[in-house]
């Protein structure tokens, strides 16, 4: 996620977490940790799956207090195994205390989500049905777990993507619900789009001559200025569903399929 989305969007929802886990002094922290100690503990697999909500983890705690910090060995969409080290976080001992059942608790929701989504992903693998979305979210938990559950990341499509966009040296811009297919440290990343999004962002894509879509909707808060989309460009849109092709925005080139399969073709051909 942007920086934009968690303050906007995530970080209400989880200090009502904390809030909620914190409704008075910890006794147990306050009586085995009374002063501020200086300590690191490790994030360890406990079981096989796929990873999500890294950032969320980290973000519990550094709402906590801004001068802890972790160091990740992993990243969201990953398959990992049990007794792997996911990451290491160091701070004060009592915020580590304070916050590790909030922060565990969003991991292991978002986890299990990306898990059982990349597993009907694979059962889906090789026939004609797609799957588009996950739907069906827990209350004040639409943010998490539809990231968890997204598309191109229970799918393996993100690796492919970025394989294709090094390849040819192309900038990446998401949506809201693409946030998460790459790292805001990536030089080819310019961050979101939309109302909420950068604006260096949205003169990228507004000004290409060239924008591949993949999986987005040209709605108003994902594209700022719609029109701006096929102007004076070519657009290539890339969706599984079929009726999403076209709306709000006509293409150039229209491609109906699997963003996976589609980009791991694409990465074996020669471009120049």
């Amino acid at each position: 996620m942007t920086d934009i989305t968690l303050k906007l969007n995530a970080d209400p929802l989880i200090l009502q977490a904390l809030r909620e886990d914190i409704s008075s002094e910890d006794v147990t922290t306050n009586a085995v940790m009374p002063e501020k100690k200086l300590g690191t503990v490790e994030l360890i697999c406990k079981q096989d799956g796929i990873i999500a909500g890294l950032q969320v983890f980290e973000r519990t705690f550094q709402l906590l207090d801004p001068e802890t910090k972790v160091e990740f060995y992993a990243k969201d969409g990953d398959a990992v195994k049990n007794k792997q080290l996911l990451a290491k976080v160091t701070g004060d001992i009592r915020v580590l205390l304070s916050g590790e059942r909030t922060a565990l608790n969003y991991l292991q929701r978002m986890s299990g989500i990306a898990t059982y989504t990349r597993g009907v992903a694979d059962l889906l693998e090789g026939t004609k049905t797609k799957l588009l979305d996950t739907r069906k979210t827990t209350p004040n938990n639409r943010i998490f777990e539809k990231y968890a559950g997204g598309g191109v990341i229970s799918s393996g499509a993100k690796d492919e993507v970025i394989k294709f966009a090094e390849k040819c040296n192309l900038p990446i811009v998401t949506t809201m619900m693409g946030i998460g297919v790459i790292s805001a440290d990536h030089p080819l990343s310019m961050g979101m789009v939309g109302n909420n999004g950068k604006k260096y962002a949205n003169r990228a894509m507004n000004e290409s001559d060239v924008l591949i879509m993949v999986g987005a909707r040209v709605a108003d808060r994902a594209v700022s200025q719609p029109d701006l989309i096929t102007k004076d460009k070519t657009l290539i849109h890339i969706d599984i569903d079929p009726a999403e092709i076209g709306k709000n925005a006509g293409p150039s080139i229209p491609i109906v399929g699997d963003a996976a399969a589609i980009f791991k073709e694409l990465n074996k051909e020669e471009i120049n």
